[in-house]
């Protein structure tokens, strides 16, 4: 009886938002669902409109994104949003579903699914789009935010998926660290400390992966090198030093590598 009220709600709501033009309240119809959905798989309880529900969640917050971050003229029809009222959906999904994930691999020992890395990844996207668009300094908040939350699954990888080096609660947690910590250091620093931070953490990342033995973190120490030499400078140096007048002197940037 669940999944088949679940889907009617959610497809009611979809049909309502479009049709009245009013996307905000039916949205909040649309994450309560998706809220319900994700309570009962943490508890084994899953439905068939779980999957349905996520993606209805993801394509209303993507059309409020879209509708209003273009001209004013393209949504006379809607009506008007204020910041946090446009923000606050895409973060509220990205907290449903990194509480979930939370719970089910730290708390209950359970293995995290392919869909939900999928549909906590694409989450945290359209958060950070939504932050990046409609704030002003959004995108410097946004890098503090993601090297704050690497620091966090990182500890979460190193204190908890730490035995289970070959697990998928491992590779995934790990593997968003990797992604948070670049996209925060590439957005709250300048191109000198970028290049430095992002080597730093290749030395880390390397030295950690061959004393824990494990592979996942030398390939992102290497990934991470090699970015921290595409934001030096370093192919411009070389290139100036083969056929043009020899620099004068070594950047920070080039010290670090």
């Amino acid at each position: 009886v669940l999944p088949v009220a679940y889907l009617s709600s959610v497809a009611a709501a979809f049909a309502l938002a479009l049709g009245t033009h009013s996307l905000l309240p039916f949205t909040g119809v649309i994450l309560s669902i998706v809220a319900l959905c994700e309570m009962g798989a943490v508890r084994d309880r899953r439905t068939g409109a779980r999957m349905l529900a996520a993606l209805a969640a993801d394509g209303m917050i993507w059309a409020i994104l879209f509708i209003y971050t273009g001209s004013a003229s393209s949504r006379m029809s809607y009506p008007p949003l204020g910041t946090l009222a446009l923000v606050a959906p895409s973060f509220i999904l990205f907290v449903i579903f990194a509480t979930a994930v939370g719970i089910k691999t730290v708390f209950l020992s359970k293995q995290i699914s392919l869909f939900e890395t999928a549909q906590t990844t694409i989450a945290f996207v359209l958060t950070a789009l939504a932050f990046a668009w409609l704030q002003q300094r959004g995108l410097v908040f946004l890098g503090w935010a993601c090297l704050g939350l690497s620091v966090i699954v990182s500890v979460a990888c190193a204190q908890v998926f730490a035995k289970t080096g070959g697990s998928r609660n491992y590779v995934a947690f790990s593997w968003w660290a990797f992604a948070l910590f670049v996209l925060g250091a590439l957005l709250c620093w300048t191109s000198t400390s970028q290049t430095i931070l992002l080597a730093a953490g290749a030395v880390c990342a390397t030295i950690l992966g061959v004393r824990m033995k494990r592979p996942v973190l030398q390939y992102q120490g290497l990934l991470l090198l090699l970015l921290a030499t595409g934001t030096s400078g370093a192919a411009r140096f070389a290139s100036d030093s083969l056929v043009g007048p020899l620099p004068g002197r070594f950047s920070w940037s080039l010290l670090a590598i």
